[in-house]
């Protein structure tokens, strides 16, 4: 019975010595690993910082969304980019070579006086240019181009108004001078004739109306280019005044009508004193008004 009790213990003992081995054999059956999956695109972990791929979809609305962004850039681009130019200068250029090569005959847009921009206000008509064969001014319907010969110096100008000329001016030289000895001014029905001395000082104005003489100017100059006497004859009277100087300044000035003293005018003081003549007597001396 001893024995048998004994064999009992040894028994116990030993299957409690064996149940931590059995747990422990249980546990590591347990966290043995299984084969690894093949994850889907969709099942991996999005790390921080890192670009995701998209899917198809997404891809394909993006793709959808830049050409439409694109598109719409391209129309955007086409409806604010600057206006061509080119006809512009073309037009530009035209004109001014028609004007340069056609003695001036270029003239101005017909209706462009009066016209008004969208909010309202008067549109600015008035125009400028000079290149080295002449230049062009306009302001409204009125339009005036110089031609220059090769020296530079102004050999004619017309001047139009509502496409019409109206005036016609030509400079006449004396070979190489830089001034005109001559300028005339045409019109429908007057002109006028411009002498010149060599330094440009005007000698001669003649005024006509169709051909006939209706006045004539002349100047006298001292050595100073300073006018000391004019003659102006218009109709039956002619009017001559006379300049004293002192130094290059005017002092006196002495009236006369068809020979006889109509006045005197003191010019050193201001106001000026002015004395007046009938029949070559004083009749008045006073302030000048």
């Amino acid at each position: 019975m001893k024995r048998l009790a004994l064999c009992c213990l040894l028994l116990t003992i030993g299957l409690l010595c064996r149940l931590p081995l059995v747990a422990a054999g249980k546990t590591e059956s347990t966290d043995t690993p299984r084969p690894a999956e093949k994850m889907k695109p969709t099942d991996e972990p999005k790390q921080s910082g890192e670009k995701q791929p998209e899917s198809p979809d997404t891809v394909h609305t993006a793709q959808d969304g830049n050409a439409a962004g694109s598109a719409q850039t391209k129309e955007i681009a086409a409806d604010t980019a600057p206006a061509d130019t080119t006809q512009t200068e073309k037009v530009s250029a035209e004109t001014a070579k028609s004007a340069a090569t056609n003695s001036g005959t270029a003239s101005p847009a017909d209706g462009t006086d009066g016209k008004k921009d969208e909010s309202g206000e008067p549109v600015d008509s008035t125009f400028a240019s000079i290149h080295s064969k002449g230049l062009a001014v306009a302001d409204g319907n009125k339009w005036y181009y110089e031609g220059f010969d090769r020296q530079g110096r102004s050999a004619f100008g017309v001047l139009y108004e509502d496409g019409a000329a109206i005036e016609k001016t030509v400079w006449t030289y004396q070979g190489a001078a830089r001034y005109p000895e001559q300028k005339k001014i045409l019109r429908k029905e007057s002109s006028e004739i411009f002498r010149y001395n060599e330094k440009g000082k005007e000698l001669t104005i003649e005024r006509y109306e169709g051909k006939n003489l209706t006045s004539k100017t002349e100047n006298v100059y001292n050595a100073a280019d300073k006018l000391i006497e004019q003659t102006i004859t218009a109709g039956k009277n002619t009017d001559r005044s006379v300049w004293e100087f002192v130094g290059d300044k005017a002092v006196t000035q002495t009236k006369y009508r068809n020979g006889k003293k109509t006045a005197f005018i003191e010019l050193h003081s201001t106001p000026h004193i002015v004395h007046l003549y009938v029949n070559d007597k004083e009749v008045y001396v006073g302030e000048e008004q």
